[in-house]
């Protein structure tokens, strides 16, 4: 009754082409996809991720950019456990983007890096650190290549803070974005480097 065809070397890059344009049509048109994403938990977080990967890789910088940054807000509300995978999962999928983009394309960035700023600067009023804040801050300011601002940040608190070291998951955070800029003392200090 049916019969089927051997499937030969046209027919897979025009499934492939036929999926993309269905994803594309069906993205069309559409609210922010973080919007709509009911993003309560670890396991929505991640299907959220995955159900993002089209924006990601279709839609303009600008659009992908600002999903990225509601994703990220949604998921700092969440447990520590969503909030350490999301340091892998959005990392990875904005890098890319951010390698390519124009420089006002990355106000949403910037803008959650700015506002992490101020919760630390309020913190350091009152004589703390908040780890979860800084260590965010310290990866956007990577993330947007501006790691002098975290140099700068670390030499004022070493000045202002003599003999209180830094959360450890914000040491370990430096030491993995800064590399080579600083390095740590037998105390557990890190110090900038001039090189």
């Amino acid at each position: 009754m049916y019969s089927m065809k051997k499937i030969n070397r046209r027919h897979v890059p025009f499934g492939v082409l036929m999926f993309m344009l269905i994803l594309v049509i069906g993205l069309g048109g559409r609210g922010s996809l973080a919007e709509e994403m009911d993003i309560q938990d670890d396991s929505s977080f991640r299907r959220a991720m995955l159900q993002s990967s089209p924006i990601f890789a279709f839609e303009s910088s600008d659009e992908a950019i600002s999903h990225w940054a509601r994703l990220w807000d949604c998921s700092t509300r969440l447990d520590s456990h969503t909030y350490n995978a999301r340091q892998s999962l959005l990392m990875h999928a904005i890098e890319p983007l951010v390698e390519v983009a124009e420089s006002e394309s990355l106000d949403p960035i910037r803008s959650i890096r700015d506002s992490l700023e101020a919760t630390m600067v309020d913190h350091a009023q009152r004589g703390s650190t908040p780890a979860r804040e800084t260590c965010d801050w310290i990866l956007l300011n990577n993330l947007l290549g501006e790691n002098d601002r975290t140099l700068e940040w670390m030499s004022a608190h070493d000045q202002a803070t003599v003999g209180r070291l830094l959360p450890r998951s914000v040491r370990e955070v430096a030491q993995a974005e800064l590399g080579d800029s600083i390095k740590m003392d037998k105390r557990g200090r890190l110090l900038t480097t001039t090189s």
